[in-house]
């Protein structure tokens, strides 16, 4: 009965070893490789789930191996004290990511563009 269980345990582990390199080598496989460096610009607010919004975003960044090449600016369009604290927290402890209000969101996106070697963005006003 022992070695049943056993089995199963390893059977189980064994199983979930392969899906997790299926599940690293697809995303490898199907993210371009970018020679310049980007700006993903997340608007954050209380109805799409800030927390879980920038953690797939900082999770993917560093899953595909893009974390030299991707800033992310989070802007906050109106996260409650508890989801801003939050987000701080993450805030704090990754790099290449910046959290910035809706006053500042202009001053950051100009700074990050003039400052990294990202592509140069056009923007009109319609």
């Amino acid at each position: 009965m022992l070695n049943y269980v056993l089995y199963f345990f390893a059977s189980l582990l064994l199983l979930t070893g392969v899906i997790c390199v299926i599940y690293f080598t697809i995303m490898r496989l199907l993210t371009p490789r970018r020679r310049q460096s980007y700006v993903v610009i997340l608007p954050l607010t209380e109805e799409n789930n800030p927390v879980s919004l920038l953690g797939a975003a900082l999770e993917k960044r560093n899953i595909c191996g893009e974390i030299n090449y991707c800033e992310i600016i989070a802007v906050d369009f109106g996260m409650n004290g508890d989801t801003r604290d939050f987000v701080q927290t993450m805030y704090a402890q990754s790099d290449r990511f910046t959290l910035c209000d809706y006053s500042d969101m202009h001053a950051a996106i100009n700074e990050k563009l003039l400052t990294s070697s990202a592509q140069k963005m056009t923007c009109s006003n319609h």
